[in-house]
């Protein structure tokens, strides 16, 4: 393994990493590196090694090495095994931007205001201070909130941050004349004019819209002060329309600061630094997984075809089975409980065991459950807060927006930038983002480039026999009921066989009726579809997506007119399916040999050997930043009664996490009353958990009823919750 598994470095620096060889070996085993980047060298230091050993790998770059992405291989190998783990580097130039109104600079232009509440009609703009304040002016109730934008530091032109670009850093420099505690800025999300705008501009007066996560930090002392506002520039880098930051407090010892009106040294400065976008690459949310996964792969030249001689559906003209996707790391933390409702035909709905994993899955979003005459695999890929991890099973289910989230199974093997062979669905333990078919790819002027994933019904083609167990590679397991179920006589045509339409097949002779049609036999003819579920009756599924942004479905029905899923076989669409699937051949040279022979390509072969049709997929962007870690908490009971000098009272505290992956805080206590101890069982915890406090009270603990501030930190963010206790 390599950590870290990946490094930046600017042409000319070096990137790094420690390789660790673990198990054993009664030979020394050797390491190499292979994709270096022109104009670099690479090395291992030390080369070889008895296991287990580490060993640092450097990549030194030169001055004239092309900015772009690198997969590296480091290979440890003795006589008899080698194995290899990936290293990306990034080589790209970094720049450093200040934006000051005032500077002189073309796109340096800040925008700043003060919403006051005693004065709501009234535009502050022009202001030579903002505030921040819970009683404003002293007044209690009157509340002061600021908002500041630079709203022409993003753009194409030389002395701009160009959209697209990795935000190593930004910070917000500002100038306090009157410090105070807490405070917290959010990105915003509602327009606004430094000239025009007032408390009551927004819809919700002095409350603009907003977007998580929510930072906190305590302005003082009074001089330069300086916030880090990474995360919110990367937002607006990666495409959020840059409305400025809102600052916003509930304390009543309000905050001043110089505005934009101010002298020039003291006005609102932002400082960025920042990697050149490199050229574009695939947006794994959208196309994910490694170039060589199975799921990218074309079809190659050499392709062995042997005929499917798939029976002809007779139930539907077409259906689907929608893959819930659900990428979105940013999104609230959430909570998926147990169901095994699984397809009984019960409902799926309720909590029926504990908590499986919690995943940031946006609010509101509904999957329908289960009924007795409909049973959706609704196979799941959730992409974790890390930005990477893959959490894949099913059924998911969420009844209702403001319900629980269930699932029956998953599993967490498969990262978004891996190869991505494996996932939720059951029949084949084959990805459920893998080979789905996307929005925007089957409509008018739409073209599929990935392998697809289709159901068939097992009794009438499916095989199985004991040797075979029913299934074939890539797929790792065929369904439970695989030997009664399945009924086909092909042997080739088993769980995870990649189907596809011969080269010698002219789609545009085929007699396809529909548009639709003919971009979906396009994409059979150069990727093919792996078998990944057995449909269990007499149709055809295509795997679509289903997602917060939308369904496939309806988005077909909405470009062209009719159905995806007719009930009838006498529509153009339905006859269509009828003409490829009957054309379709299985791919009988494909296996995990011929894999790694082609993935060891680079570029030059297809799945089953040979020239691809089409080329490889283009190199991955860059993996969605992982969200800054943040939680509350909370004790139950809230409250407690110590009726006796020397005794004590027990609650249980919770830390929820609510955005980021988790890490460990540490619990504390504050405002104890005299001769009263607090300790935490245990001391700290991984949000989200739950410890329990005991608050023991002496004989010289004052009788009053006391506010017992409950603390937990991870040494950056520090979240606090009040126990009363009584004490008699």
């Amino acid at each position: 393994s390599t950590d870290p598994s990946a490094a930046h470095a600017q042409p000319g620096e070096t990137a790094s990493t420690i390789a660790s060889v673990i198990g054993a070996s009664s030979e020394p085993v050797s390491l190499a590196v292979s994709g270096c980047p022109l104009a670099a060298t690479c090395s291992a230091a030390p080369s070889s090694g008895n296991p287990p050993f580490t060993s640092t790998v450097s990549v030194v770059t030169g001055s004239s090495t092309p900015e772009a992405n690198y997969r590296l291989a480091v290979t440890a190998s003795n006589t008899s095994a080698s194995v290899a783990t990936p290293f990306d580097v990034t080589v790209a130039t970094r720049v450093t931007r200040t934006y000051q109104r005032g500077d002189t600079g073309p796109f340096s232009e800040t925008d700043d205001a003060t919403l006051d509440s005693g004065t709501p009609n009234t535009n502050l703009g022009g202001d030579a201070t903002i505030q921040v304040d819970a009683s404003c002016v002293g007044t209690t109730g009157r509340i002061c909130r600021s908002l500041i934008k630079f709203p022409s530091f993003l753009g194409t032109s030389e002395g701009q941050v160009p959209r697209g670009a990795r935000i190593l850093s930004a910070t917000l420099q500002m100038r306090i004349t009157n410090p105070g505690p807490t405070e917290d800025i959010i990105q915003l999300l509602d327009s606004w004019n430094e000239g025009t705008v007032t408390w009551n501009t927004f819809a919700t007066p002095g409350l603009p819209k907003t977007a998580d996560p929510v930072f906190t930090f305590a302005p003082m002392p009074v001089g330069s002060f300086s916030i880090n506002v990474t995360f919110i520039v990367q937002k607006w880098a990666d495409g959020d329309p840059n409305n400025g930051v809102l600052l916003t407090s509930t304390n009543g010892d309000g905050v001043v600061y110089d505005s934009s009106e101010a002298t020039v040294a003291n006005r609102p400065k932002l400082i960025v630094l920042f990697e050149k976008p490199l050229a574009p690459g695939r947006d794994p949310r959208l196309w994910p997984f490694s170039s060589d996964s199975v799921w990218n792969l074309p079809i190659g030249a050499s392709a062995a075809y042997v005929s499917a001689g798939i029976a002809q559906a007779t139930a539907r003209g077409m259906t689907t089975d929608p893959d819930v996707l659900i990428v979105d790391p940013s999104a609230p933390i959430t909570p998926v409980y147990l169901n095994s409702d699984a397809w009984t035909g019960r409902s799926r709905c309720d909590i029926q065991g504990g908590v499986q994993f919690e995943a940031p899955i946006p609010a509101g979003f509904v999957v329908d459950g289960a009924t007795l005459t409909s049973t959706p695999n609704h196979a799941v890929a959730i992409l974790d807060a890390d930005g990477k991890t893959l959490i894949q099973g099913q059924p998911y289910t969420h009844c209702t927006a403001d319900g629980p989230v269930t699932l029956w199974w998953f599993q967490k093997d498969e990262q978004i930038d891996g190869t991505g062979v494996s996932g939720g669905h059951g029949g084949s333990k084959l990805s459920s983002i893998g080979g789905t078919i996307r929005l925007g790819e089957l409509v008018p002027g739409g073209v599929i480039r990935h392998a697809m994933k289709v159901s068939l019904d097992g009794q009438a083609n499916l095989f199985f026999d004991t040797s075979t167990a029913g299934f074939r590679w890539p797929a790792t397991v065929a369904d439970f009921c695989a030997p009664t179920c399945y009924g086909g006589t092909n042997a080739a045509l088993r769980m995870g066989a990649l189907l596809a339409l011969p080269a010698s097949i002219d789609v545009d002779g085929m007699g396809l009726e529909t548009e639709p049609a003919k971009i979906f036999a396009h994409a059979f003819q150069n990727y093919g579809a792996y078998v990944v579920d057995n449909a269990g009756w007499s149709v055809y599924g295509l795997d679509v997506e289903f997602s917060p942004a939308g369904n496939v479905e309806e988005e077909f029905a909405s470009s062209w007119g009719f159905s995806m899923t007719p009930d009838s076989k006498d529509v153009p669409w339905a006859r269509d399916m009828d003409r490829i699937f009957g054309a379709l051949s299985v791919v009988d040279n494909w296996d995990l040999a011929n894999w790694q022979t082609v993935s060891a390509s680079s570029g030059t072969l297809g799945a089953g050997l040979g020239a691809p049709r089409s080329a490889w997929a283009p190199a991955l962007g860059v993996t969605p930043s992982p969200v800054p870690f943040d939680f509350s908490i909370s004790t139950t009971p809230s409250s407690g009664f110590v009726p006796v000098h020397g005794g004590s009272v027990n609650t249980a505290m919770t830390t929820q996490r609510t955005f980021g992956p988790s890490h460990s805080v540490r619990y504390s206590c504050s405002g104890l009353p005299s001769g009263t101890t607090c300790t935490f069982t245990p001391p700290s915890g991984n949000p989200t958990s739950t410890a329990t406090l005991v608050l023991a009270t002496s004989s010289s603990t004052p009788a009053g009823t006391y506010t017992v501030n409950i603390q937990a930190t991870d040494g950056t963010i520090t979240r606090t919750s009040g126990f009363t206790v009584t004490v008699g």
